[in-house]
């Protein structure tokens, strides 16, 4: 599994928990230092999540970056040539 597709199952895996955690709240099962403790703990799935999503999204920006300057220079190499032709 790529980071991207690892980074959405955290964040689900977040969701589902958020939501089981205000259950029991509700419903008066859990005390106050095991909620906070949970709450700490999907906090901290939830940064994993982003911190792979960022790690995911900045290995994509380098390679689209390094894609568009080879193409930038391919541009400029092509527009010399028909200058030269032309000439």
């Amino acid at each position: 599994m790529n980071k991207l597709n690892i980074s959405k199952l955290l964040d689900t895996l977040a969701l589902i928990a958020i939501v089981i955690v205000f259950a029991l709240y509700i419903f008066k099962i859990l005390t106050f230092n095991y909620i906070s403790l949970s709450l700490v703990l999907i906090a901290i799935l939830k940064m994993a999540a982003s911190m792979l999503k960022s790690s995911y999204y900045a290995e994509r920006c380098n390679t689209l970056s390094k894609e568009n300057e080879y193409l930038n220079e391919q541009v400029k190499y092509l527009q010399n040539e028909s200058n030269k032709q032309n000439q």
